[in-house]
Parts: C-alpha cells; structure tokens; sequence
C-alpha cells in the first residue's frame, strides 16, 4: 500500500510570493529576456515621481540658498602695485533681450548678438571656450545660471575691463554691476524666477529651456507639475512660499512681470498703527487697524527707474528680495522698504509693482489636496 505524504504542500502563488521575497522576480527575469531577444525594446513600467508634502520652512531655505547663489564672489584686482586683490559679492544686474535696462529709463537694454559681439571682441579666447561661450549668450538673453554668470563677468573683470570708481559708480559692487550692464549680461525676472521655482520644490518642474532656449516661462508651465490658484478680485492675492506669480504689464503688447514668493503675512496691528499716514493714498479710507498683508518676494527687477533701492550707487534694478503690501480695508496696493532707515510705504496706483491687478498664481504641486 503507497505512503501518503501527509506534509502540507505550498500553492503556486506561495512559492512565487517565497521567491519574490527573497529577492527573485520571475517576471522580472522574463522581461529581461525579452529585452535580450528584442534588443532593449521592452522598458520597465513607469513609476509616477514622488511629490513629497509643502513645507513652507523648507521651501523657504531652498530659496535662500538660491538666492544666495546668484550673489556671486568676484576676485577685483588692486589699482595699487603690489596689493593683494580684493574679493566683493554681487547679485546681478538687470537684462532682458529687447526690454528697458537702463537705469535711468532712457535707452533700450542690448541684445544677445550685441553681447555676444562686445564680449567676444574683449575675450578673443571665447571662440575656442564652448562654457564661456553659452555663459556669454545666456547672460545676454538674462536666462544665466549664477555660475555662467559668474564665469564670463570674472572673465571680462581678469581682462580688464572693470569700470573705473568714479562718479556714482565707486564701490566695487557698483563697478562690477556697471560692466555687466554694458555689456549687456544679467538676469530678467523669468530667468530668476524658473530656477527659483524648480529650487523651492526640490524637482525638475520642466523649466530648463526657459533658460537653456529662452523659451517662454508662460508657456511652461504644465498642467502637470503646477497647479493654479483661484484669485478673487478686491481680495488679497492668495499665494504662499514656493509660488510664482505673473502680473501683466498697463502696456499693450509688454513682457510683464514675474516674481517668486518668499513668504506672505499679515502685518502685525502694531507696526499698522506706526506706519498708518492718512496723507499716504495708500491708507485712505481706512483705520489704525486695517488689515495689511505682506508679500515677500524674490526676482530680477527692471532697471528703468521705477525702484530707488541702493540707488545712491545707481544699483537699480536686478536680482533683489522686495515687499508688497496690500490693504483689505480699501483695496490699495504699495511697495514697502523695511530695509530703509524711516521706511514708508509707497502707493501703487495701478496695482501691485504699478501692474494691472489681474495676477495669476501658479502653484507647484506638492503631496497635499490642492
């Protein structure tokens, strides 16, 4: 008579979860097969990105360190024989292909194949150096990384065309942000604004070419990585840290403006009691205890004059960390300096940054609901 084996036998489906614990995948050794017979063409199955969940302090950090990066450390050869050079830190000026660059408003700002054509004249070197090449053209469009931009304005600085200190130009961050503008070299607020936004977030957000092409920020954005946020008119605009936000510009047919958020806050009922003026038309019509908010942001600004900051050095214009404020109780717009030694707020008749007040606000999409 035959022995029974009465010891439990595993199922199919419990040996295949055995080996896959183990570290063995038999469809995963098909496929390689397959891909060894068809020569590559069957891909592993696509896996969705992680989006890992806002934080707006970290958020916040990144964007330091960004903004950090673009004020760049420049080597400034001493004027006296024997001293040892000196070193300056420098955030960028201002340049867009075909907009308004000058610091005092007078003079269209040049062109890539101006740049091109100024830089390769003083750095011969340039035709044979394909890295200072693309430096020299993306800084020409403003769509420069901060070492591109470094790399060809240290370069011009070593060939000896830093500016001399006279007039309002003596400090040596001046000096270095008086070559760059006439050489035509910078950053426009979409650049800026491109790199920050894919910095916050921590992941590629698909806005290389807006700096590698020159392609329009607008445009880039996808559906698939940003999301919009609903605004209300006479409402606070709704944006947090990490955001970007378009104003269109009062002129037909102009660029614009871009920014990216840094924070948004509510100023505290003290400082509004402080800063309250009702001679300022910011305030008019409304009390000691307004609701103002605040929004932090970071850009490159134009250089046309519409912005005193450090303009004692004719520094006008470029990469800068600025304030908005709006008030809720009449729905009026400024700009407010805190870094000024009395600061005031400066009414914005039209809307924020004196653009018109339909603004679009383009979030990043993060791990949250939306």
């Amino acid at each position: 008579m035959a022995v029974i084996n009465t010891e439990q036998r595993t199922s199919p489906v419990q040996r295949l979860q055995a080996t896959q614990s183990a570290g063995f995948n038999p469809f995963e050794r098909l496929r390689q097969a397959a891909n060894e017979a068809l020569g590559g063409l069957v891909g592993t199955a696509p896996t969705a990105p992680v989006v890992p969940p806002y934080d707006k302090k970290v958020t916040q950090a990144r964007l330091d360190d960004f903004r950090n990066s673009m004020r760049s450390t420049y080597t400034i050869p001493s004027d006296t024989p024997g001293e040892a050079p000196r070193t300056v830190k420098v955030f960028p000026q201002f340049q867009m292909e075909g907009g308004l660059s000058d610091p005092e408003g007078k003079e269209p700002s040049k062109g890539r194949i101006n740049t091109m054509a100024k830089v390769g004249e003083a750095l011969p070197e340039i035709k044979q150096n394909p890295a200072l090449r693309s430096a020299a053209s993306a800084a020409g469009m403003g769509r420069a990384t901060p070492e591109q931009l470094k790399l060809v304005t240290q370069a011009l600085i070593d060939a000896g065309k830093l500016p001399p200190a006279s007039g309002d130009h003596t400090t040596d961050s001046a000096r270095v942000r008086k070559l760059q503008w006439e050489f035509g070299l910078g950053s426009d607020c979409a650049g800026y604004v491109a790199q920050a936004a894919s910095k916050a977030a921590g992941r590629d957000l698909g806005l290389g070419g807006v700096n590698r092409n020159g392609d329009s920020l607008q445009q880039s954005l996808s559906p698939e990585q940003f999301s919009r946020v609903p605004q209300q008119a006479g409402k606070p605009i709704r944006a947090r840290a990490g955001d970007i936000i378009r104003l269109t510009d009062p002129s037909p047919g102009e660029a614009g403006h871009w920014v990216s958020v840094y924070d948004h806050t509510t100023m505290s009922a003290d400082k509004v009691a402080k800063l309250h003026n009702s001679k300022n038309e910011f305030w008019q019509g409304s009390g000691h205890n307004a609701e103002v908010h605040v929004y932090t942001l970071d850009s490159s600004w134009g250089a046309g004059g519409d912005w005193k900051t450090r303009s004692a050095q004719n520094e006008v214009g470029g990469v800068d960390r600025r304030k908005w404020v709006y008030n809720a109780a009449n729905d009026r717009w400024g700009t407010y300096d805190d870094r000024a030694k009395n600061p005031t707020i400066e009414y914005s008749e039209i809307g924020p940054y004196n653009h018109l007040p339909d603004v679009k606000v383009y979030r990043p999409k993060s791990a949250e609901a939306q």
